[in-house]
């Protein structure tokens, strides 16, 4: 991966190739590309053939991943609150959904 010198907002798909390090994976679809924002490079291997979409589905599952890991016991941590009332709980979540927006 070190090899693939990407400008900003640039990618590279490649299809049905085989990743080895101590042993043979494969055929698989890999993805490489830099972000034409922050210059942040990916790189994304899929079992299903790669495009600039993969790119844009990555960024929402990665954007859900981090609000799910706040949620829970990164930032939040609403499972220790340890609320049992519905209108408790709906009043933390609605702050938490301010907060978060």
């Amino acid at each position: 991966m070190k090899d693939f010198r990407l400008n900003r907002g640039e990618a590279l798909c490649f299809h049905n190739v085989k990743l080895h390090k101590s042993q043979w994976f494969g055929p698989v679809h890999v993805a490489f590309g830099r972000n034409n924002v922050n210059g942040e490079f990916w790189a994304i291997v899929s079992d299903e053939p790669t495009s600039l979409k993969t790119f844009e589905e990555y960024g929402l599952r990665f954007d859900i991943e981090e609000t799910f890991l706040d949620e829970q016991s990164n930032g939040w941590n609403v499972q220790q609150s340890e609320l049992r009332s519905v209108c408790a709980l709906s009043r933390l979540w609605f702050i938490l959904a301010v907060a978060t927006l």
